[in-house]
């Protein structure tokens, strides 16, 4: 993702609980050449759920199938609401919209209280999880695309 990421953006900041993570995902944005984001790109190892960056930072925030692993989902949405600019974009995907509960509708229902606005909702959406030449995990995700 961050290879496709860095191609969109002026900077790209790479955030996760696992060095490993953050080196190998700066590696493959890195790996684009002179494509890439113009201001560089950074990374971060940190607990998402507690990040604290400044309000308006962000022109978009990506995070993919992370909402669903996180204490407090609706809090990281609310911070994530202060990081964006007026204009900014969040998209995110998970294969857990109830966050543990019955109701595929619980994301959207958060952010529409969070006031974000859903621009775009896909569910089903096949994600190929490979881990080895001989195992592979399918999950069907629902990625969303809203404003502030």
């Amino acid at each position: 993702l961050s290879s496709l990421l860095v191609e969109r953006c002026e900077q790209l900041v790479l955030v996760d609980l696992s060095l490993r993570s953050v080196l190998c995902s700066q590696e493959k944005a890195r790996s684009r050449g002179d494509s890439g984001a113009r201001g560089g790109v950074g990374g971060l190892v940190a607990d998402a759920g507690t990040l604290e960056l400044a309000a308006d930072c962000a022109s978009a925030v990506v995070a993919a199938n992370l909402v669903d692993l996180l204490e407090e989902p609706s809090e990281f949405l609310r911070s994530a609401s202060r990081w964006l600019r007026s204009d900014g974009e969040l998209i995110l995907s998970t294969p857990e919209p109830s966050f543990g509960g019955d109701d595929d509708q619980t994301l959207r229902n958060v952010l529409e209280a969070l006031e974000y606005s859903v621009e775009e909702l896909r569910d089903g959406v096949p994600w190929l999880r490979t881990h080895s030449a001989r195992y592979s995990q399918i999950y069907w995700l629902q990625v969303v695309r809203a404003s502030i």
